[in-house]
């Protein structure tokens, strides 16, 4: 199926059903639309829609006009949506819509007309639109349906979640990036801080994509206030991380992983974020999980986002030693051969090869990995060389340079965009080997992987085939690789520069390039570009051609004079109304394609139209011949140059005719392109006229809405001086309060501090005093057991005291006799005196037991050990007194008989004794 008709076929249903809406042309608009639909549907490639083109162009108004007319059916709208939603998937058609024809406005109105029921299939599909085509792109604002786009998001957003949810989360999270002036109408809404909570829970959501454009949002509007403080400082910070790595690794949706990459690099251009991730303890195994994704995903636009985020971490020297070392520690392979097999095949098992793997893919395969992989493998190698690092790790140049030099081919195609590609990958190639060279140990190597003859051609190939070099820089009509392609050679005759010593033969080669006149407007348009690179280059190839004998410094002056000029003239012509007459000139290729279309015309047009006229003039011109030649009253040489004459003038008219046609088909064609042009830029003018209709309006309304606003505010402000310097007192009186209140807290945590050590020792000295407590009663309980034990026996004492005085008294004379009895009672006493210091040694151990309680246990074995000694004792007294009570009885008894003996009475019992 040829996609030039299919575009054409939607462009004349379209045409067909806005001047006859009628159901057979809504029928064939619906079916061309889904014809296109199946032609670029997800994963299809869209190389061929070129916005620049005239078709691709007539197509895009078509499908904007019918967006553009409310009245049209649903099912129309949703499926023109639709294939506008498949034309965002490249990047260069999204940015055409958005920034030249504006489809945004047209969609978002479309979007509120039906929000009143989001459970349309259009409601979801205006949202998604919307979401694909601000990514990476700036609205502007103020804007006649952005509050109202706002409202109805923040609506969604806060609700109950459904299909509406995610891609609603998604717009938002592309409206507020980086735009200062939608974040600042965001924070002043009355539910913001309702939606700062919804964000949060999202937070916690299973889905991943959620959590993502949640996680965004809270960036882009509180990064530098205080939630962004909280949610980012050093308690946080890790958990935050640690969330991305595993999202950035376990998701498998590209539409994840494009949005947590774009929110990891606009975190990197924080320094506190980058010092943050420094000292992030997991911050190695995720840079290696990361490069491990290379290997395992062969989605092409997952891997460009890898690679950028990649170098996002390259542009910080700390993180970009960790990624580099992570890369280039791991272990080679032995064999070279099984290296470049690896390199080549889709599925690697190392991340350099991966890398080297996608540095060596083309444009048809995606026209962003490849560029965005050789800019990595050139951070990683100026960071070995500037680290020093090639010591230690291997630069794998082995593996490396054959890739490079591959990428050394002139460009072939007449795609100017593809052109371009492999113009930039041989620029970024040629940095990587100027990288190399300018390390002396593997200069050596780059040098005997250079080919001259290679270098050669490209350089020949820019200098015939270039623009820039073929018009002298001052034609208009210059192609899209055109300034690609003078990056090339500047960047090749550096490289040259550089390798003169080491490659023989190719100090000539340069002098001689830089002796070619066709040089001359290559310099020139580098020393006026706008680049910085470009023009310091472009002055160090100049220092080394101006002491060249054949380098006209002149003609150089004179190229740099004209390209000034013609940018003056550019200028001047933009702030110029549009003329249609006045238009530039046709580009080289569509010029060829109009005079093949000419000749086709003439081929088809002329030959077919005037074959019938002429064969049947030349068949009756060659019948008269021949009834002329049977006329013999006539000479036949006359009537041959008559005919012949005839036949001159009208190969002559014939020739004629043909000139004229070709010049009706030429101004015929560059009509049909002016109308091309017309048609595109009426869309593009009838769409800023309807926008700035739109912010005419919205201005008109703002404007009385602010001067009744600012007569308010004009009465308010009266109110508000007089309140101002109340409350400035009362701050005043406020700070000092907050200062004391201060000096208060700081006393009081103080002294809470102080009571919670005094309550701690209270409790420990409580356990203490509580077991001494416990000792102390059984003690006491002891001592009372052995005073009462001490009373009874001092007063046995006293009464024995008492009966020995009796007997002292009454045996004084039987002293003799009784001397026995003395000498027991004299032991006796010394018995009881001993008992008596005892006692009081008992009593004095006592006291001492009050007083050192700490040692009462070991002196509890004592003390027991003594009070059973103790009893012992006393049971000893106690027998031994009642031996002496038995002994006092039986010497009553013989006092008793001593006086019944002297008195004379003796009883018989007695005597018998």
């Amino acid at each position: 199926m040829d996609p030039n008709s299919v575009l054409k076929a939607v462009v004349l249903s379209t045409n067909q059903y806005t001047n006859n809406r009628n159901e057979n042309n809504l029928i064939n608009l619906e079916r061309q639309l889904d014809v296109l639909t199946n032609l670029i549907g997800p994963g299809k490639s869209l190389k061929f829609f070129l916005p620049t083109q005239i078709l691709p162009t007539e197509c895009l108004t078509s499908l904007l006009d019918l967006l553009n007319e409310p009245s049209n059916p649903t099912d129309l709208l949703t499926k023109t949506m639709t294939v506008l939603y498949n034309l965002g998937a490249d990047n260069d058609i999204k940015n055409c819509l958005h920034t030249s024809f504006h489809v945004m406005p047209s969609v978002a109105h479309i979007l509120l007309l039906h929000s009143r029921s989001p459970s349309d299939r259009i409601v979801l599909q205006s949202v998604q639109l919307l979401q694909r085509i601000t990514y990476n792109s700036r609205v502007s604002y103020p804007s006649s349906y952005a509050d109202d786009l706002f409202k109805f998001l923040m609506t969604h957003i806060q609700g109950t979640e459904s299909d509406l949810t995610l891609p609603c989360l998604g717009l938002m999270a592309n409206l507020c990036k980086n735009n200062v002036s939608i974040q600042a109408h965001i924070k002043t809404m009355e539910n913001v801080k309702s939606v700062y909570k919804a964000l949060i829970q999202y937070l916690s959501h299973s889905n991943l994509t959620m959590i993502v454009f949640a996680l965004s949002i809270i960036t882009s509007l509180c990064l530098n206030e205080e939630l962004g403080d909280k949610l980012f400082q050093p308690k946080n910070v890790n958990q935050t991380f640690q969330l991305i790595f595993n999202i950035l690794i376990q998701g498998e949706d590209i539409t994840t992983r494009r949005y947590v990459v774009d929110l990891f690099v606009f975190l990197l251009k924080s320094p506190k974020i980058q010092q943050s991730l420094l000292v992030f303890e997991h911050l190695g195994g995720g840079v290696q999980e990361i490069l491990n994704l290379l290997t395992r995903n062969s989605e092409p636009e997952a891997i460009a986002k890898i690679f950028e985020l990649l170098l996002a971490f390259c542009s910080s020297s700390g993180i970009r030693c960790t990624v580099c070392q992570t890369l280039m520690s791991l272990p080679t392979l032995q064999s070279t051969e099984a290296l470049q097999q690896q390199i080549i095949q889709p599925g690697v098992s190392e991340p350099f090869y991966a890398i080297l793997h996608w540095a060596s893919q083309s444009y048809n395969t995606h026209n962003m990995a490849p560029l965005v992989a050789l800019d990595f493998l050139k951070e990683v190698y100026e960071e070995m060389l500037d680290s020093g690092l090639t010591s230690q790790l291997s630069p794998r140049t082995d593996l490396s340079l054959p890739i490079l030099t591959e990428q050394l081919v002139q460009p072939v195609g007449c795609d100017d965009r593809a052109i371009k590609h492999h113009c930039q990958k041989i620029v970024k190639a040629v940095d990587i080997l100027h990288v190399l060279a300018s390390d002396e140990t593997l200069r050596s190597t780059v040098a005997q992987s250079f080919d001259i003859k290679t270098c050669v051609g490209i350089l020949e190939h820019q200098l015939n085939h270039n623009n820039i070099g073929i018009t002298l820089g001052r034609s208009h009509t210059v192609s899209e690789w055109s300034n690609a392609g003078v990056d090339v050679v500047l960047h090749m005759l550096d490289l040259m520069n550089s390798l003169q010593r080491d490659v023989p033969g190719l100090e000539k080669h340069i002098h001689m390039t830089l002796q070619d006149p066709r040089l001359i407007p290559f310099l020139a348009s580098a020393l006026t570009s706008d680049t910085r690179d470009k023009v310091q280059t472009a002055l160090s190839l100049v220092s080394i051609a101006a002491k060249l004998p054949d380098f006209s410094v002149i003609v150089l002056g004179d190229s740099i004079a004209a390209n000034n000029a013609s940018k003056v003239i550019e200028l001047e012509s933009l702030k110029k109304p549009l003329n249609i007459e006045h238009s530039p000139s046709l580009s080289p290729g569509r010029h060829k394609q109009l005079t093949f279309e000419s000749k086709v015309v003439r081929e088809n047009g002329v030959h077919g139209n005037t074959a019938g006229p002429t064969d049947s003039s030349v068949q009756s011109l060659i019948d008269r011949m021949q009834t002329g030649l049977e006329i013999k009253d006539m000479k036949a040489s006359e009537i041959m140059d008559v005919y012949e004459h005839k036949l001159a003038s009208l190969a002559t008219k014939e020739s004629h005719l043909q000139d004229l046609l070709e010049a009706k088909a030429m101004a015929l064609a560059q009509a049909d392109r002016l109308i091309s042009q017309y048609r595109c830029r009426r869309a593009q003018s009838e769409a800023e006229a309807r926008k700035l209709r739109s912010l005419l309006q919205d201005a008109e309304k703002r404007n009385e809405e602010y001067s009744e606003k600012l007569n308010e505010v004009r009465v308010e402000h009266e109110r508000t001086v007089g309140e101002m310097e109340q409350l400035i007192a009362h701050n005043e009186n406020l700070q000092v309060i907050a200062k004391d209140h201060d000096q208060l807290t700081v006393q009081h945590q103080e002294q809470s501090k102080k009571l919670e050590t005094l309550e701690r020792k209270l409790k420990s000295k409580e356990e203490d005093n509580q077991s001494l407590q416990e000792l102390y009663d059984m003690l006491q309980k002891h001592n009372e057991t052995l005073a009462n034990q001490h009373e009874v026996a001092t007063e046995r004492l006293a009464k024995l005291d008492e009966e020995r005085k009796n007997l002292t008294k009454i045996l004084k004379e039987r002293e003799k006799k009784c001397t026995e009895l003395k000498e027991k009672t004299d032991k006796q006493e010394k018995d009881i005196r001993k008992l008596q210091r005892e006692c009081e040694n008992s009593d004095s151990a006592v006291e001492k037991l009050r007083e050192d309680l700490s040692k009462s246990e070991n002196e509890k074995k004592d003390f027991k050990q003594q009070a059973t000694a103790l009893e012992k004792e006393t049971k000893e007294r106690d027998t031994y007194i009642h031996k002496l009570r038995n002994e006092l009885e039986k010497q009553t008894q013989i006092a008793k008989m001593i006086h019944s003996l002297t008195s004379g009475n003796v009883p018989e019992s007695n005597v018998k004794l």
